[in-house]
This record gives C-alpha cells, structure tokens and sequence, in this order.
C-alpha cells in the first residue's frame, strides 16, 4: 500500500503519494489558487517522482463539492495492462507499489526481465542485451570489467558508489541464489536524494537492475552461495570508490529483519550519509 502524505492550509487539505507532490499542492493553495489547480499540481509532482503509476491525464479518483454543496465521486481509471492479472498479485496482501512487481522511480536505475525459452533440456535466456538496455534507459553500456561475488546468506555489501566523474554504471543479475538488491539515490541535489528502491534478483526469473553512475548499490544475500554477476562502465579504481553505511537509519533501508546481517569491515565502518556529505564524498546531480 502507498503511505500517503498530507499539507494543510487554512484553505483546505491536500493528500498524495509522495509528499514533494503534497507540498506543491500546499504551496498552490497557499497562493490563492483552488482544489483544481492543486491537483494539476500535485500531478505535475507525481508525473516526475512517480513515473510508472502517474501521469499528466492519466487516472484519477476524485472526490468534488459542487456549489450546491452536493459531493460526488468521479473515478477515472483507466484499463490494466494484459499481464496484470489478479492471479499475479493474489500472492500479495496488496499491490507492491515498490519492489520487483513495480518499476523504479529513482531516476537513472531500471530493472529488466529476460524472457525464458524452456524445454525437456533446460532453459534458455539472454541476460543482457545491448539493445533492450538502450531501448530502456537512451544510454549503452560501455562494458569495461566483468565482476562477480559468491556471499552465504546475511552476506550484505555496500552502499557502494564511484565519484562522479567517471563514475561507474553497474548492470547486476543474480545466476544463482537469491538477494534483495537496494538502490539509493546518493546524488546531491536529485530530486529523489535519499530515496531508494529494492528489487529482488534470484536464479529463478534472471531479472536484472541497471544503475547509472552516481547511484549507490548493495545487496542482502538471502541465500547460501548466492551468485552476483556485475557488468561494469569502468574498471576498479580504489582512489575513487567510497561507501556509506548500509545500515545508516538516516536511510533506512529495508533489510531482512530475520537475517543478522554480514559485513566486512571497510562497510561497517563506512560514514553515515550525513558524514559523508559534509565530507564532500557525494557525487552532484546533473539533471
């Protein structure tokens, strides 16, 4: 379920999913405007923070006061796409609005999901393609080092990061076992600064997260002798890589709460957030 986000005013209230979309409905009424131009506002918000639920002119469900101070309910929702069946989600107390059933919504980070050909012998997929990457993201990638980590469950790596420049893009798939990867928008100045999505990647549908430079990554092994294969931009180049702690609760990441979590101590001994902003450690937004 989507935490809602409330700013009141003396003219009224506003609710939305995220509360930058909140605040500039807030700041439109505070400013003389109605309950229409907020909305279209709050849309406009939502459109940017919240690309794959929201849209200019897209659904809505709207509660209106007429003058005659009759209410009504409009409900504007549009069709499903075909694949979103009920059989999909009845696994699901709701509807993820996060995670490997949701698309993300930090900019600069995508998940891709190969289709499989099975048979009698196995099963086949194409893990990476160029194109598909392209067609997703409008960037390639320049593969430049090929990584690859073996972690027994607890295992949890990261937040690591590359300055920017060069930095690092990363495309990660998990061959075998099962993680819950994290990505956070490190990026000073983003509009999503703070803000990260998980995704699980596991040897069972071969879904892979696409991270743009500027974004930290890490992973919580769910598994014994969990496999991460890392396609990456540029080599390793220790003068340049920096880490934040995973467990910063400033962050608040959502690690497995049954899972004591393993880490080595250059990740456990990381800076906080905070630490490593005023220490200048973050990369800059570029827009």
């Amino acid at each position: 379920m989507i935490d809602l986000h409330t700013a009141g005013h003396r003219r009224g209230v506003v609710c939305a999913p995220h509360a930058a979309a909140a605040e500039a409905g807030r700041a439109i009424l505070g400013e003389g405007g109605n309950a229409l131009e907020a909305m279209v506002a709050m849309a406009a918000s939502i459109a940017a923070v919240y690309p794959h639920m929201n849209h200019l002119g897209g659904d809505g469900f709207w509660l209106v006061r007429e003058p005659n101070r009759r209410v009504r309910a409009i409900m504007a929702a549009g069709p499903a796409g075909s694949l979103a069946t009920s059989a999909l989600y009845r696994q699901h107390e709701t509807i993820p609005s996060r995670g490997p059933l949701a698309a993300l919504t930090v900019p600069g980070a995508v998940v891709l999901t190969p289709r499989q050909h099975s048979d009698d012998r196995g099963m086949f997929c194409e893990w990476f393609r160029a194109d598909l990457l392209a067609e997703a993201t409008g960037r390639t990638l320049e593969l430049a080092q090929a990584n690859c980590s073996v972690s027994r469950q607890g295992v949890l790596r990261g937040v690591h990061f590359a300055d920017v420049p060069p930095g690092q893009a990363k495309y990660v798939y998990c061959p075998h076992g099962a993680l819950l990867d994290v990505v956070v928008d490190l990026r000073v100045g983003s509009p999503t600064f703070g803000q990260h999505e998980t995704v699980l990647l596991d040897s069972d549908s071969y879904r892979a997260v696409y991270l743009s430079e500027g974004l930290g990554h890490a992973f919580c092994a769910l598994e014994d002798n969990t496999v991460a294969s890392y396609l990456c931009s540029t080599q390793y180049a220790p003068a340049i890589e920096r880490t934040v702690n995973a467990l910063d609760p400033v962050l608040g990441l959502p690690w497995p709460s049954d899972l004591a979590p393993i880490l080595s101590e250059r990740d456990a001994a990381a800076p906080s957030v905070a630490e490593a902003a005023e220490a200048g450690l973050l990369p800059k937004f570029a827009g």
